[in-house]
């Protein structure tokens, strides 16, 4: 997916399993549908915010 790289003020985050390995990620889309960021999910930090 190509992203984009103009600042957004708004968004809606999903959390997304990224290919065969399913790895845990957040997708940043911005109001018009488009996706603008992803993020790797740290899944090994119990009840910490990393």
């Amino acid at each position: 997916m190509a992203l984009d790289d103009e600042p957004i003020d708004t968004g809606v985050v999903m959390r997304v399993a990224l290919g065969p390995a399913e790895v845990p990620a957040d997708v940043v889309f911005s109001p018009d549908g488009r996706p603008r960021a992803i993020r790797l999910v740290n899944t090994s930090a119990k009840g910490e915010f990393r």
